[in-house]
């Protein structure tokens, strides 16, 4: 149906039929025609049909091999986790191992440290100990031999002053001597016995 015919449609019905007395082809070739187009359709549904199901069948064959898949991965994924669970694991009882050797081999060390340190001492101690006995013994040996030396003096000064007085010297000068006498024996004691102890304190601390 033409545009005029749906605009009038008695001059459409009028034009239609002016042109079915035109069509001069038989009905059977026409129908034939459809019939050969109706074999073709059936034909290219027939094909999608087919084609259909072998869409169906490798949609159903990607998604067992999907599914398959997906398990293998999950499967892969748990033994992957539980070997590296099993990694960090070892890994840290490999590390509190290592840990606590070094902390004993530290603390052994300390107190090897420790132990030296206080023998050190010790010896030290003791050696301080018969340094200083030593030291004291050698200052009272030389107390006693100045001790000695200044009464072998003041005997001898005390010889001198009776013999002074008994040639007939004057008792002012006898004293004066006897006195100088005294002062000179004195500071001489005096600095032997300084000089006796820095001997031997420096003989104690290895100073000589």
């Amino acid at each position: 149906m033409t545009k005029d015919a749906i605009q009038d449609p008695a001059r459409g019905a009028t034009l239609a039929r002016g042109q079915r007395g035109r069509d001069t082809r038989p009905v059977e070739a026409r129908i034939a025609k459809l019939e050969a187009g109706v074999e073709y359709l059936q034909r290219e549904v027939a094909d999608v049909k087919a084609d259909v199901r072998d869409l169906r069948g490798e949609l159903r064959d990607f998604r067992a091999d999907f599914n398959n898949l997906r398990s293998e991965l999950h499967g892969e994924t748990k033994a992957v986790r539980g070997e590296m669970a099993a990694g960090f694991r070892a890994a840290h009882d490999e590390m509190q191992a290592g840990l606590q050797a070094v902390r004993s081999e530290m603390a052994a060390g300390f107190q090897a440290v420790r132990d030296e340190m206080h023998a050190g001492l010790q010896a030290v101690r003791g050696e301080m100990t018969a340094g200083f006995q030593a030291i004291r013994d050698e200052m009272q040996a030389g107390l006693q031999a100045v001790r000695g030396e200044m009464a072998a003096g003041f005997q001898a000064v005390y010889g001198e002053m009776r013999a002074g007085l008994a040639t007939g010297r004057t008792e002012t000068q006898a004293v004066r001597d006897l006195t100088l006498r005294l002062f000179l024996i004195t500071w001489a004691g005096l600095i032997a016995a300084i000089l006796g102890l820095a001997g031997m304190m420096g003989r104690g601390f290895g100073w000589l």
